[in-house]
C-alpha cells in the first residue's frame, strides 16, 4: 500500500492506518532521558537487524517537531507524535516477531496477526 500511494503522490496514511497497528511500549517520562537527540535504535525482524540508528540523525530536534504540530492542532498531555522511521523499512507479514530497542527507553516485542 505505501509503495502504491508514493506512486501516486497519495499521502502514505492508508498504508500506516490500521486497527492495532501503532504498538506502544510504557511511557518514558522525559526527565529519565538525559539526552533525547542520541539514543540509539534497534528493530529486529525474526532475529535479522533491520534498522540500526540514532536519533542524532533526525532530520527535526524534538521542540521543533512540537512546535511545528502545535501549529497544525492543539496537542494535549499524553498525546503522541508519530515522527518516522530510520531506513531499513520493508514488508513484514504474518508471524514476523518485531523487536524494537531504544537505549534507556526499553524494549518492545510484537508477533504481526
Amino acid at each position: 500500500l505505501q509503495s502504491y500511494a508514493k506512486s501516486k503522490g497519495y499521502p502514505w496514511s492508508i498504508s500506516k492506518g490500521f486497527d492495532t497497528f501503532a504498538p506502544i511500549s510504557e511511557v518514558t517520562k522525559k526527565e529519565e532521558i538525559e539526552d533525547p537527540h542520541n539514543l540509539n535504535i534497534k528493530l529486529w525482524v525474526n532475529d535479522k537487524i533491520k534498522q540500526n540508528s540514532n536519533t542524532k540523525y533526525m532530520i527535526f530536534t524534538i521542540d521543533q517537531i512540537i512546535e511545528y504540530v502545535s501549529e497544525i492542532m492543539t496537542l494535549e498531555r499524553g498525546d503522541i507524535i508519530a515522527t518516522g522511521t530510520p531506513e531499513g523499512v520493508g514488508k513484514i507479514k504474518k508471524g514476523d516477531r518485531i523487536i524494537l530497542e531504544i537505549d534507556k527507553v526499553g524494549r518492545l516485542e510484537n508477533c504481526v496477526t
